[in-house]
């Protein structure tokens, strides 16, 4: 009996390890995973997750933020590139898994749109980091042209 008690109430602990933030986050580095060419040697660093208002049905979008670093296609790693999966919510449906999921590359990096007279936006932050991953805590990014 005394050993069932352990059992359980170990089963119980490990059950509330995984919140709904953890369960977003561990999809978002799934669908991340599955557009590098090692998967298995994603490092990621600096997530965190910013949720939209919500719109007039009431949902909630997602967003995963951060760093990951992966071996290339030469074996060596690339070094750190930011990547956003979105996800959304609601109070009839719940949470979703990720259903989108964008990492930095040199095609996107590229300048985008223009912020104000003196920083720029890359095609990355216009379309992806500054629409899902800006919130109090986490200032819009514009790197392009940058001295």
């Amino acid at each position: 009996m005394g050993r069932r008690i352990v059992v359980l109430s170990a089963v119980i602990a490990l059950a509330g390890c995984n919140s709904p933030d953890d369960v977003t986050k561990n999809g978002a580095e799934d669908l991340v995973r599955k557009s590098l060419k090692d998967p298995d040697s994603a490092k990621f660093s600096s997530e965190f997750i910013v949720r939209s208002k919500p719109d007039e049905k009431g949902i909630v979008f997602v967003g995963v933020c951060g760093l990951v670093n992966a071996r290339n296609g030469f074996g060596g790693y690339a070094g750190n590139a930011r990547f956003v999966a979105v996800s959304s919510e609601s109070s009839q449906v719940g949470p979703s898994y990720p259903f989108m999921a964008q990492i930095e590359n040199s095609k996107t990096s590229r300048p985008g749109t223009a912020a104000d007279g003196t920083r720029r936006a890359t095609i990355f932050e216009s379309v992806y980091w500054n629409q899902y991953c800006v919130d109090a805590a986490h200032p819009p990014m514009f790197t392009a042209g940058m001295d």
